[in-house]
């Protein structure tokens, strides 16, 4: 899923969390985990575990990304909801798990906001993740 083919952007030895940014959305988070959460390895692949419930059938909106790198912000990003997930969504429970694979090059703070919305700009779930990447 393009949800967190992200500019995650780490280096050889990484410490990851992962958050509901907004407990209060459309949609209730009931599993947000990345696997591993710590001391990640250049070349590794990270899975992103989402599970989630939605009250509500949406059939279209956006994923809207937002990356700070360094404490500076990158420009966000505006996709369409329906390229990363599998649309309509209907009312239940459903797994928006991820992967990526760590990329090299890059040492410091990411930080990477996702926010998916319906047709309608209601908020339907919030993803926070914080990444410390270092060489040692």
């Amino acid at each position: 899923m393009l949800l967190l083919a992200l500019a995650l952007s780490l280096a050889l030895c990484v410490k990851a969390s992962v958050t509901n940014c907004a407990p209060n959305s459309v949609f209730q988070i009931t599993q947000l985990v990345l696997d591993p959460p710590t001391n990640v390895v250049s070349g590794q692949n990270v899975t992103l575990s989402l599970l989630y419930t939605s009250p509500v059938e949406v059939d279209s909106g956006t994923i809207t990304t937002s990356v700070t790198y360094n404490f500076l912000p990158l420009t966000p990003t505006v996709a369409p909801l329906c390229d990363s997930a599998p649309c309509p969504i209907g009312v239940g429970d459903h797994d928006g798990s991820s992967w990526f694979v760590v990329p090299t090059g890059l040492s410091g703070n990411v930080v990477t906001k996702i926010v998916w919305t319906d047709a309608n700009a209601t908020q339907l779930l919030c993803i926070n993740m914080n990444v410390k990447a270092s060489w040692f």
